[in-house]
């Protein structure tokens, strides 16, 4: 089961980089993030958000439109994409996560 997506209020309270993006861009990959995260893997809400925010960060920093925004630096999605990879590591481990 899919977490409910986070708003573009609480993504960008986390992730000041996308202060500049327009909250329709933030919402529609914060939903797209959610739906391709799976409840049950981690070990609660507030880390299936933080895997949420992390996917999100990744897509949208790889986005052309992030780019002409001028979001952060190129190599910004990669460090996000390690951070995802690491969360997810460590909830299949069974680690607590918080």
């Amino acid at each position: 089961m899919a977490v409910p997506a986070p708003s573009a209020a609480e993504f960008k309270s986390a992730f000041p980089q996308f202060d500049k993006a327009p909250d329709a861009f933030v919402t529609k990959w914060l939903g797209y993030a959610a739906a391709r995260t799976t409840a049950s893997f981690y070990a609660d809400s507030e880390v299936e958000k933080q895997a949420v925010f992390l996917r999100a960060a990744v897509i949208m920093g790889k986005m052309p439109e992030a780019r002409k925004m001028q979001l952060m630096g190129d190599d910004q999605a990669i460090v996000w994409q390690m951070e995802l990879y690491d969360l997810q590591r460590s909830a299949g481990m069974g680690l607590r996560v918080f």
